[in-house]
This record gives structure tokens, C-alpha cells and sequence, in this order.
């Protein structure tokens, strides 16, 4: 089972999805809803071997962003959907070992994380961030691993982390 860092009583804890015996931690905080709307800013910090960068992102009611379809893209013309962090990676760990690459990002794409899966179902993660505006003038990523069907935990745990910041 994939640890990840309790689920906090007050708005200081930050949470963390890092796999069991992996350098690699991206740690969420203070979520903010500063205009009293959906619009929510959060801190995100990515933690590895030589590696500690954090940045503020962008999203909707906590963790809602959108997935790239590329099946549906044409172009230069990218299609998305909207989908929450949290649900993209339970999508991901309900799933059979699929081949390609899915990707899930903020609004504003600060934060994204892609993912692959090996046959035997190994789902490779990458979580990158970068600063805002549009043209960002650096980009920090990390890989790490989870077993696929650890990953519904993982979601579930940040969810209901999300959740309980939003309602206070």
C-alpha cells in the first residue's frame, strides 16, 4: 500500500504523495480561494535527489484542471476535459495496463502530471511545475512509481484532502 501523509485538522498541514521508499515527494498546501469563488491558488512543492522547487497553481473547487485528449486533437488544436487530479488518478488505477501517454494538468498548467503503465502494472509517473505566465522561463520534474492498484488510495486520500480545506 502507497503512503501518503495524513489527512490534516488545520489548514498548516500540507499533504504529500510520495511512494514508499522514493526520493521523490510533491507536497500540496495552503490552498486559497482569495475572490470567494471556485478559483482556488495552491502551493505545490517537488522534492527529489538534488531537486526542491515549488511554485503556486491554478485550478477550480481544489484540484480540478483538465486531461489532454489526443485522440480527439487535431493539429495543432489540443482537446481537454475537465477532470480533477484526484480523479484522474483514480481513473488510472481503475484501469488494465494501457499503452501511451496520459496527461493531466492546472488550469494555467503550472502543474501537470503524465503517466504511462507498463504490462504489469507499474504506472510511471511524472509530475512537473512551472512558474506562471504562459511562457515559462524554467520547468522542474521528478519520476516516481506507483503499483496500479495503489492509486485509487492515493486519490481518495487527496481528495478528501481538498475537500476538507474547501468547507472551512
Amino acid at each position: 500500500m502507497s503512503e501518503t501523509s495524513p489527512v490534516a485538522s488545520d489548514d498548516l498541514n500540507p499533504f504529500t504523495v510520495s511512494p514508499p521508499d522514493s526520493p521523490v515527494a510533491v507536497t500540496f498546501g495552503k490552498p486559497e480561494q482569495p475572490h470567494g469563488d471556485e478559483l482556488t491558488f495552491f502551493e505545490v512543492h517537488l522534492v527529489a535527489e538534488g531537486l526542491n522547487a515549488g511554485i503556486v497553481a491554478e485550478s477550480l473547487s481544489g484540484d480540478w484542471g483538465v486531461r489532454e485528449l489526443p485522440e480527439q486533437s487535431e493539429g495543432d488544436v489540443t482537446r481537454f476535459e475537465d477532470i480533477s487530479l484526484s480523479g484522474f488518478l483514480r481513473e488510472l488505477g481503475g484501469a488494465m495496463p494501457w499503452d501511451g501517454f496520459k496527461r493531466w494538468r492546472s488550469l494555467a498548467d503550472e502543474l501537470s502530471f503524465g503517466a504511462s503503465c507498463d504490462l504489469s502494472g507499474h504506472v510511471t509517473l511524472v509530475a512537473a511545475i512551472r512558474p506562471r505566465p504562459w511562457e515559462p522561463t524554467w520547468e522542474a520534474s521528478a519520476t516516481f512509481m506507483y503499483a496500479l492498484g495503489d492509486l485509487p488510495s492515493v486519490a481518495d486520500a487527496l481528495e478528501l484532502w481538498f475537500t476538507s480545506r474547501r468547507a472551512r
